[in-house]
């Protein structure tokens, strides 16, 4: 892949003075689509609890926050937006766990805006959880996952 044509326009957006390595989110982003074959622009939101729960709210109707919300894009090359509350990063994981969370949460999101979805069935997570390890995998060299 050429650094001169990444795979994706990257737009990333804080709330609430959420603090977000930037450079190291897009690093991952651009890693993740490559290996996806996604090209096109993305929209990431990093916010809180009552910011996810309101985009939840509006547009899931479901009136709780939650750790990850994605939506697919439409034809003019937008491939989708993704939102994610730091602040219930920060409630569920210890400081160490973190920053692997949130790359995890930002695969699944890019998995989701990428067309594969799952179910909360056992088997449904175990292959999502496989389809997340295999790119970790591929993408490692480009960005060290902790």
């Amino acid at each position: 892949m050429s650094e001169r044509h990444p795979p994706a326009d990257i737009t990333i957006i804080t709330e609430h003075r959420q603090r977000v390595d930037k450079d190291r989110t897009k690093a991952l982003v651009h890693a993740v689509c490559a290996t996806l074959k996604l090209r096109g622009s993305i929209g990431i939101l990093f916010t809180n609890n009552a910011g996810i729960r309101t985009y939840n709210r509006q547009f899931r109707n479901k009136n709780k926050a939650t750790d990850v919300l994605s939506f697919t894009g439409g034809t003019d090359g937008h491939i989708g937006d993704i939102v994610i509350s730091c602040e219930w990063v920060r409630n569920a994981y210890a400081p160490a766990k973190r920053r692997a969370m949130t790359d995890e949460l930002i695969i699944h999101g890019l998995l989701h805006v990428s067309g594969e979805h799952h179910t909360y069935s056992t088997a449904s997570l175990a292959k999502n959880r496989a389809r997340m390890d295999i790119i970790k995998k591929s993408i490692e060299t480009v960005i060290r996952l902790r």
